[in-house]
């Protein structure tokens, strides 16, 4: 599992610094290339959905790069950064709306690992009452995470090496999971929903659904009987939450012999340069509840049955 952590410290300047670190499997010139192209930075800088339009870029120590995002729901942000430091291993910049570049400042640190890149980013804002605003109100922890997914999708691209499921922890008790799917939206939202879709590919290779049921409406009911192929069976249920076809939904997830772990899984579905970006939540009521479920091998099992989900939409879009 990739195993970024993002932390706030407590003291002095590392009170106000929200940071990432994570290895990527690309070498350092590719990671600095795909910081200073336009081009590439509109398929990763920012959150899922999002987008970017260059107004200028002079990339170098003293330059500035002004731009306007683009949200997912059509709201246009504009930003404007301006460079403070380039070096081999490090950029920093001071960033905001304008020229004055007041809101926070940034830095990214590469270390070579081999063939790989370990990167940190930061960003230091200018007191802890910002830091908390932008956190709580913009989500700017869930942004990183979701920036850097972006960045490894696009690295495997470059690489010709596609990035399957990509699972992080934003916090102690939550896991997210982000992977790429080259079908429509709706269709997505389809297999996802339909528990006659779902019981085609639902689980690791080579398990089968002997039972598939979901009422498709709040507050219905879902539940799920598994077999594996040495005929173990697994028993899970829980109830619907919300759907908002086909932008996602969320439901709760209990496995039977387990019925007090209670998780909660929200999944938001996004168009992104062509492509359906599935974003998924599970949050736990435990940090203990949350380490148990990752010690299981449920990215094993996600991966595969994210695999299985690939290969039933092939045959659908085929």
């Amino acid at each position: 599992m990739n195993n970024p952590s993002d932390t706030v410290a407590l003291n002095s300047e590392a009170d106000r610094t929200l940071s990432f670190r994570r290895r990527y499997e690309a070498p350092i010139e590719l990671i600095r290339e795909v910081y200073r192209d336009p081009t590439h930075l509109d398929r990763w800088w920012g959150p899922e959905g999002f987008s970017i339009t260059t107004h200028e870029m002079d990339f170098r120590t003293g330059g500035h790069w002004a731009f306007t995002m683009h949200g997912s729901d059509g709201t246009d942000y504009p930003n404007y950064i301006r460079y403070t430091e380039m070096s081999e291993f490090k950029m920093s910049w001071d960033h905001g709306v304008d020229e004055k570049a007041d809101w926070f400042k940034g830095s990214v640190q590469f270390e070579v690992d081999g063939a790989a890149t370990i990167l940190t980013m930061s960003i230091l804002f200018p007191t802890l009452e910002a830091m908390q605003e932008s956190i709580n109100k913009h989500g700017a922890r869930e942004g990183m995470h979701g920036t850097q997914c972006r960045l490894a999708a696009l690295l495997g691209d470059l690489q010709g090496k596609p990035i399957g499921l990509q699972v992080t922890t934003p916090d102690d008790l939550s896991i997210r999971m982000v992977r790429r799917f080259d079908a429509p939206r709706a269709m997505v939202y389809e297999a996802l929903a339909n528990p006659e879709q779902l019981k085609q590919w639902w689980g690791p290779h080579g398990y089968v659904n002997d039972v598939m049921e979901s009422e498709q409406r709040v507050g219905g009911k879902w539940r799920a009987v598994q077999r594996n192929p040495e005929g173990e069976t697994f028993a899970f249920h829980g109830e619907i939450l919300a759907l908002d076809p086909p932008n996602g939904m969320s439901q709760t997830f209990i496995f039977d012999p387990m019925p007090e772990c209670i998780c909660t899984e929200s999944v938001q579905l996004i168009e992104d340069h062509g492509k359906t970006i599935m974003v998924a939540h599970m949050t736990f009521n435990s940090r203990a509840e949350r380490d148990g479920m990752l010690e299981s091998g449920m990215e094993w099992g996600a991966s595969q049955s994210y695999e299985r989900l690939d290969a039933f939409l092939a045959e659908r879009t085929s």
